[in-house]
């Protein structure tokens, strides 16, 4: 059962749990944290009929737009692809055949330095400018920033029962990439690499997106994926995420850095999540199945 709470801070109505009032917890609006209390009896009312108003998206709908961070996705159907490559790098190698038997949605844009403020309330970023892409942070802060978009947008009843934010995992993330339509594209109209970049990022959107309507899967900085990295098994599987404890996660997509040869569809590299450079970001994927990679209780202590 949940009742509602004011934030102190920016006087925002949130729903909480009876067993956390009392307990600190997150606001849904400026993300500082509070010791919830419950609403009046007439101040609960109000803020009841005004989420009920809230419709949240729907699993069929081609875009989904997340409104207060101006952050757009579209709908990625299942389906049977491909992966790996046997003209790359050998852990490019064997190629194999991988069906996702769910849809899911995947955000358009690398997360920018912009969206990733709003719910941070942090700006690491080396190469400054809003419309960037953040980088300099590790894989655990892009699962972070995943957590508490979850977190704001289940409590405002803007997700549906079970939906929650994501990194992508690595086949769905190579899957999306490459929908590249029957007519290859110079990577010079779609990338920011080595030969182009002037040794920086750029602003998102800048090039030539994929017939998806994604940018920057290639270039511009290399994208956190949900996996462990390790070798390919090679064997046709459905839903594959690695989980091969092998200490890195798995980065895709080059960066402003890297030399075309690595800025491919299939390549991948492994890298520490520890790890914080101007070379790597992220982009989210909004999830409706599955096993989410983080606690949901949604309790800051």
């Amino acid at each position: 059962m949940k009742t509602f709470t004011r934030c102190p801070h920016c006087q925002t109505v949130n729903s909480v749990r009876f067993g956390l009032l009392g307990k600190p917890m997150t606001c849904e609006t400026c993300h500082r944290i509070f010791i919830s209390a419950e609403l009046p009896l007439e101040e609960r009312a109000v803020a009841e009929r005004a989420l009920e108003k809230k419709i949240p998206f729907k699993a069929e709908s081609d875009t989904y737009r997340v409104e207060n961070v101006d952050l757009a996705m579209v709908r990625v159907p299942p389906g049977m692809f491909v992966m790996g490559s046997d003209d790359g790098f050998m852990n490019e190698r064997p190629v194999h055949h991988v069906t996702l038997t769910q849809p899911f949605y995947i955000a358009t844009c690398l997360v920018t330095q912009s969206q990733y403020q709003q719910i941070m309330e942090d700006s690491p970023s080396y190469f400054e400018g809003d419309t960037h892409p953040v980088e300099t942070i590790s894989w655990d802060q892009a699962m972070e920033f995943c957590r508490r978009l979850t977190e704001r947008e289940t409590v405002a009843k803007r997700l549906p029962e079970g939906a929650f934010f994501r990194l992508p995992t690595e086949a769905e993330w190579e899957y999306a990439c490459g929908q590249q339509g029957p007519i290859p594209v110079p990577l010079t109209d779609v990338a920011w690499f080595q030969a182009n970049s002037d040794g920086r990022t750029h602003p998102v959107k800048t090039k030539t997106p994929n017939p998806l309507g994604l940018y920057d899967m290639l270039g511009n900085v290399g994208e956190w994926c949900l996996d462990d990295y390790g070798v390919y098994a090679g064997d046709t599987s459905k839903d594959p995420i690695s989980t091969t404890s092998s200490g890195r996660k798995v980065r895709r997509g080059g960066s402003w850095a890297s030399a075309a040869a690595r800025c491919g569809r299939a390549g991948r590299v492994g890298v520490s999540p520890s790890c914080r450079c101007a070379l790597i970001g992220f982009r989210v994927v909004l999830s409706q199945g599955g096993t989410c990679p983080y606690n949901r209780d949604f309790l800051v202590v």
